[in-house]
This record gives C-alpha cells, sequence and structure tokens, in this order.
C-alpha cells in the first residue's frame, strides 16, 4: 500500500476495463501478456475510484480496439491487407460514343483537284513571267541602241523604216509654197493624208459648211460634185497615229493657207469634216529637188536628214521664205512602240 492510494491499473488487477481503449507500446508488441496481479483492498471503507483521464496517444503508440487476450501482430496485417484487396474498385463510367470523322477519304477525294489546281497555277505564272519578260526584251531592243559602244548608229536611208517615216512627213513644191512651217494648220493636212479614199464617205448635202470660214472653198452639192466627209473620230486616230496621244493638235479646217490644198471643213455638229472645191488655178513655176542624205538612231530618237535645192525658172524666182539646205525630222519612240513625228528644223548648206 502506499498511503491508501492506488492507481487505475492496480484497482483492476492490471485487466483494462471492457470497452475502454487497450494502450500497447510498441516495443510490447508480440511480448507474452503478464498474469493479472490480485490487489488485496482493506476491509472497512471503500475507497473512492478515480475517472480514469482518457489516453492520449504517445510517440511510436498504437491505439487498437479493445480485445480480449493477446494481440497477434500477424493476423492484424493480414487483416488490414485484405481489406484493402476487397475493397470495390470504382465503377468504370462508359464514355459516350463519339461520331467517326473520315478526314483521310475526303483529303484524299480533293488531292488530285489540289494538285491541278497547284500545276495550273504554276504554268500561269511561269508563262505571264516569261511574255512579261519578252515584251521587256522586245521594247529593249526597241529603245535601245543596236550597238551599245557608240551614242548614235547609222540606218539605212533605203529600209522600210526610214523610207515609211520620210514619207510620212515630206512635201511637195505646192505644199512647200502654201506653207513650209510644221504648224497646227501642217499638222492636220500632214494627218489628213494618212486617210484613204476608202474611208472618205459621200454626202448628199452640204449643211452647216460655212464658205465664208475657208475661202476658196465652197459647197455645192450638183451632178459635178458630189461631197465626201471625214468622221471626226477617225481624224483624231490618224492625229494620235502621227502624233501620239499626248499632242498639241487643235481640231480645225484640212487647208494649207489660202491656197486650194486640203479642202475639208470641219463642222462639229456633224462631228465630220465636210469637202469643199476650189475652181482657182493651181499652177506652179518653181521646182524642188529633196532626197534623204542620212537617218541616225540614238536610244528611242530617229532622225532623218534629207537634203533640200529650191530651183526658180525665167519668170518667177523662189521665195525667200523657201530654203534651199539640209531639214532634220526626228521621230521618237512612245509608249506605244510607234514612232511619232516631234519636230522639223532647218540647217544652212554653205
Amino acid at each position: 500500500m502506499n498511503n491508501g492510494v492506488t492507481n487505475e491499473n492496480q484497482v483492476n488487477g492490471g485487466v483494462p476495463t471492457p470497452g475502454e481503449p487497450q494502450i500497447i507500446a510498441a516495443s510490447d508488441v508480440n511480448q507474452t501478456p503478464v498474469a493479472p496481479q490480485t490487489v488485496q483492498q482493506p476491509v472497512g471503507t471503500p475507497q473512492p475510484v478515480a475517472s480514469p483521464a482518457p489516453a492520449q496517444p504517445a510517440p511510436n503508440v498504437v491505439i487498437a480496439p479493445p480485445q480480449e487476450g493477446p494481440v497477434d501482430a500477424s493476423k492484424k496485417a493480414q487483416t488490414t491487407e485484405k481489406v484493402v484487396e476487397e475493397a470495390p474498385a470504382p465503377e468504370k463510367v462508359e464514355e459516350a460514343p463519339q461520331p467517326e470523322v473520315k478526314v483521310v477519304k475526303k483529303s484524299s477525294a480533293l488531292a488530285p483537284f489540289l494538285f491541278l489546281a497547284v500545276l495550273v497555277l504554276g504554268f500561269y505564272i511561269y508563262y505571264s513571267q516569261s511574255t512579261h519578260q519578252k515584251i521587256i526584251a522586245s521594247l529593249n531592243a526597241s529603245c535601245s541602241f543596236p550597238n551599245v559602244e557608240k551614242e548614235t548608229t547609222s540606218l539605212k536611208i533605203d529600209s522600210s523604216l526610214v523610207q515609211n517615216l520620210y514619207h510620212k512627213v515630206k512635201t511637195n513644191i505646192r505644199e512647200d509654197i502654201a506653207n513650209p512651217e510644221l504648224d497646227n494648220s501642217m499638222k492636220l493636212y500632214l494627218a489628213y493624208r494618212l486617210i484613204s479614199d476608202s474611208d472618205k464617205i459621200d454626202t448628199d448635202n452640204c449643211n452647216l459648211f460655212n464658205p465664208q470660214g475657208m475661202e476658196p472653198f465652197v459647197c455645192e452639192v450638183s451632178s459635178r460634185f458630189v461631197p465626201k466627209t471625214i468622221d471626226e473620230n477617225l481624224m483624231k486616230l490618224k492625229i494620235s497615229e502621227l502624233f501620239g496621244e499626248e499632242n498639241d493638235v487643235v481640231m480645225g479646217n484640212i487647208q494649207l493657207g489660202s491656197s486650194c490644198i486640203g479642202g475639208y471643213q470641219y463642222v462639229p455638229d456633224r462631228g465630220q469634216f465636210v469637202q469643199g472645191y476650189c475652181d482657182r488655178d493651181n499652177a506652179v513655176f518653181i521646182s524642188v529637188d529633196k532626197k534623204v542624205v542620212e537617218a541616225t538612231k540614238e536610244h528611242n530618237r530617229i532622225v532623218i536628214k534629207e537634203e533640200v535645192k529650191y530651183h526658180e525658172n525665167e519668170k518667177i524666182s523662189v521665195p525667200e521664205y523657201l530654203r534651199s539646205g539640209y531639214y532634220y525630222y526626228t521621230f521618237k519612240l512612245d509608249s506605244n512602240n510607234n514612232y511619232i513625228y516631234v519636230s522639223k528644223t532647218y540647217s544652212s548648206k554653205y
């Protein structure tokens, strides 16, 4: 006895009370249990029994449920493993069936069309570039010198290029006497000369023709005279052909000076040039010799050199405004790959 006070284990004789948890130290597992000891209580006054305090888990202590008899550690491990193994597996959630996408079949069906489209596109690009390069090469050949080592190149004066250009601007003695300058009237007249007779249309009237504005020409329909007309748009086309799209030619009557050369009056309200006739005598008493002596090409320009000699006769002398010497006709290649008439200049021979 310790002054009449006993601990809980002594009171209960070392045997745990049913329903209470048994505290087993980790070091005591698998050891032989100790037989309970009998504790004699003194006869007389009963001793109060203190309520057991709730057991607190200590480090390395396992709390086991109350049981009778010793604990078999091997059986405990087997029970734990069995519980884990027999735990029901989570049910497998079936996924909703997904629609099948047949991408391979579509791509395989479009493949020939895509290949054909790429092939056509590649051919078109190649053809466009090839054509473009040919056009550029053609323009470069036309606009640049045949011989890049020289600044100017001589052309054959009897070549078709030189002769065609020269005959577009060459004038005869009657035309020189009527107007030797390259003014607006001469430009209209030179463009008029490019119109063929088949493009001139007969008309049965002289409506809006003004005789006072174009003397000595008159317009009177008769058995001896059936006037012809020239369409205004055709005249504009020939002007552009000879002087380029950007020209300074003003529409007007086709007549050189006050002579009987030309004879078409511009009538805007009709959109036509209407022909008149002249009764004057057009006799000429002087003559002229003209010939091409040189033709050169420099970059995109061609210059034709003409030698001119006027001859007087016994009755009349050569007018002062008619000068013998050299005349230079300059042509330039325009954006339409066409040589247009640019200027006419004079140089004395002596």
